[in-house]
């Protein structure tokens, strides 16, 4: 609990026992998480850089959006076994699901429901027609579930579909993703658009990149251990980690990548841990943030 200084007395701005500030800004973007005094300094010294150019913001550089919502994960999400005793046809009609996120890597082992291409449209508008092209899937899972998918809240346009099938991520492409919730760790790179994301969010860039190794370089700074501390200052804390959607991420200061910054060694370093974490070969995320701190955020 805080009590409003209505007499301007002086507070104690930082000693070994107390830490009494008036923040400049509370609540921030409908966060009422209490930041130390400390923390706001670095969040004035990084905005700082921000309008003076040195840094941009998430949203000056990506679109964060989130994943599908199937509407019922036991009907729409199937196991590995089951798939592979599909036809090949059949298996057409699902894509792999990006099941967790951890230590930058991609853990993948259920199939979801997916009827849809990359125009952004249904691929069965009849049921007649779900009968064929998914004789099994139909038989076993979607039928004897069919008067509870008839009767959800939300309308959709077939029984059979998804809730969201989040159309704002058509066509599949490489990205970057995250869980929707998470630190350090939580990030990892689809370099080929195979995933489907759900229940978590892709971090698409608003300018194509022109080099793969762009992905590589934000990889490295997301699952920097710095990082953590921008989404402790930024983002909502919640039991499961820091909320990795748009609305708390948007205004946290990342570099931009430059052709000066790229002629610098830091860039080449950056890239290099970004594909370490890709492959599996780094999890001491610590190691990045000397670069980071020394070389970008200067602090």
């Amino acid at each position: 609990m805080r009590k409003v200084n209505y007499g301007n007395i002086l507070y104690v701005k930082e000693n070994k026992n107390h830490n009494i500030y008036i923040p400049d800004k509370y609540p921030d973007n409908e966060n009422w998480k209490v930041i130390s005094c400390k923390e706001q300094e670095l969040k004035k010294h990084l905005e700082k850089f921000v309008l003076l150019g040195e840094l941009k913001t998430i949203k000056d550089i990506f679109n964060v959006k989130q994943g599908i919502r199937t509407g019922n994960n036991k009907v729409f999400k199937i196991n590995s076994e089951f798939y592979q005793r599909l036809q090949d046809n059949e298996k057409s009609f699902f894509k792999l699901a990006i099941d967790a996120i951890n230590n930058g890597l991609l853990k993948a082992i259920n199939y979801v429901w997916f009827p849809y291409n990359n125009r952004k449209e249904i691929l069965v508008t009849e049921e007649e027609q779900l009968k064929t092209v998914v004789p099994t899937y139909y038989n076993k899972i979607l039928k004897p579930n069919k008067d509870f998918l008839m009767n959800r809240k939300k309308k959709i346009p077939y029984w059979w579909s998804l809730s969201d099938y989040a159309p704002r991520l058509l066509p599949n492409s490489k990205k970057l993703v995250s869980t929707e919730f998470g630190k350090s760790g939580s990030f990892a790179f689809d370099e080929k658009g195979d995933f489907v994301v759900e229940r978590g969010n892709a971090w698409i860039p608003k300018k194509e990149f022109k080099n793969k190794d762009y992905y590589y370089f934000y990889l490295s700074v997301f699952n920097s251990s710095f990082f953590n501390k921008l989404l402790s200052i930024y983002s909502k804390e919640l039991l499961k980690g820091y909320d990795l959607g748009k609305k708390y991420t948007a205004d946290i200061p990342i570099p931009e990548i430059t052709k000066s910054l790229e002629e610098n060694f830091i860039y080449e370093k950056l890239v290099g841990f970004g594909k370490q974490i890709s492959n599996g070969e780094m999890f001491y995320f610590e190691i990045i943030d000397d670069y980071l701190k020394n070389y970008i955020y200067k602090v």
